[in-house]
């Protein structure tokens, strides 16, 4: 499961669309079935192999665009580069057991509890000692 969040509902889109656009999302940004979970947070799921496979596809084609002499004469070319990029990446994302989890974890990052208590909210004693 990778849960985006962007500044707005707009940025959420344009970095679903990376995904998407290398095929490790399924469904189109415009897509009616794309889960949103808040309107700035949206959530899909994909597996090791589609993962590493679209990401080596992009950083394959940032490599040639960018660096393409660094790896003229090189057996391969940039395509063990572009995987090795792409494993990493994959192994530097936070594994939940569910869908719920993951995104409270994102959420972690963004909640504001304005000061209180840290986040830790205590119950206040309402028993009555006095009855």
């Amino acid at each position: 499961m990778i849960v985006i969040r962007g500044e707005n509902r707009q940025a959420a889109i344009d970095a679903y669309y990376w995904f998407w656009h290398y095929s490790i999302a399924g469904l189109a940004p415009d897509n009616d079935l794309l889960n949103w979970c808040a309107s700035n947070v949206v959530q899909f799921q994909t597996n090791e192999a589609k993962y590493i496979h679209g990401a080596s596809r992009a950083r394959l084609n940032y490599l040639i665009d960018n660096e393409a002499d660094r790896f003229t004469g090189v057996q391969g070319g940039a395509m063990a580069e572009a995987r090795q990029f792409a494993q990493d990446a994959y192994n530097q994302i936070p594994l939940c057991a569910s869908a719920s989890q993951a995104y409270n974890e994102q959420q972690k990052f963004c909640t504001d509890y304005h000061g209180y208590d840290n986040g830790h909210g205590k119950a206040e004693n309402l028993s009555d000692n006095d009855a």
